[in-house]
């Protein structure tokens, strides 16, 4: 079954815990930011999936993030890695020092988080299977952990001609030089990776059919990589980027971040 209905986007497109924004709960979803010893756990859900940040141990580095992507009818973790960033020389810029609620509606709750000078504005939407993150900034995300191990790119086989490249989807390499990379702007522009002026992207998983899309506005894209169950990206200027969810292999993937991208504001 499709989840992600065209009608449906076109309509909306060790102390106490201590809750500091509740949103209630109600017919389709909620948001709630807690705050323990400083650090924050932020959790939004609808009745289709459920997104989680809080604090993850990575190598002795404390990080911030999407810790849980779960798609809810199957009760199943789909992506625990998400809306990551790097900065190995600021650890600050790992941490979230403040989130609240910011603006409910009938269609939308928007929650805004601030990791060191970079503010972003997340929000869970009505009966879709999706998170859209609007960034004050660009620069470096990552989006990880995902459980799959195909990627799935739109205009993947034209790309691939024009790079001349033996793989499909080449892997990261190594992090300086523009060999690692699977896009740059520098190269020839987008090109046959636009759909509608949207870069629509993922990872899913051929046995389960599980898998997480993102779509980034494709003319702000200054390089994008592949690793391993994910991507690195690097955006220019502020940006509203979508993650989603789907349970339908690469072909529900692609159809639903088409879906999007026909209706979703840059």
């Amino acid at each position: 079954m499709n989840m992600f209905p065209v009608l449906a986007i076109v309509a909306v497109l060790s102390g106490l815990l201590v809750c500091v924004g509740c949103s209630p709960a109600n017919d389709w979803g909620s948001v709630t930011v807690t705050e323990s010893n400083g650090e924050f756990e932020v959790v939004l859900e609808n009745d289709l999936i459920l997104a989680r940040y809080t604090p993850a141990d990575t190598g002795g580095l404390i990080k911030d993030r999407i810790t849980e992507f779960r798609l809810k009818k199957d009760n199943a973790v789909i992506a625990t890695k998400l809306d990551g960033r790097h900065a190995d020389k600021n650890t600050a810029f790992f941490r979230m020092s403040d989130a609240e609620i910011e603006s409910e509606t009938p269609d939308r709750k928007t929650v805004r988080l601030v990791f060191a000078q970079r503010i972003e504005h997340v929000s869970i939407l009505r009966g879709l299977p999706v998170l859209e993150i609007r960034y004050e900034q660009g620069k470096h995300n990552l989006d990880y952990g995902i459980k799959g191990r195909k990627f799935v790119m739109y205009g993947e086989d034209e790309w691939q001609g024009l790079n001349k490249w033996e793989a499909k989807h080449p892997q990261l390499r190594d992090e300086v030089t523009e060999a690692g990379s699977y896009y740059r702007s520098n190269w020839f522009g987008p090109g046959p990776l636009s759909y509608n002026g949207w870069m629509i992207l993922g990872v899913c998983s051929r046995r389960t059919g599980y898998g997480v899309g993102l779509l980034l506005p494709a003319n702000q894209v200054r390089w994008l990589k592949l690793v391993g169950t994910g991507f690195e990206r690097w955006m220019t200027g502020p940006h509203t980027a979508y993650l989603y969810a789907c349970s339908g292999g690469p072909e529900q993937l692609l159809s639903l971040g088409k879906q999007l991208a026909d209706t979703a504001p840059k």
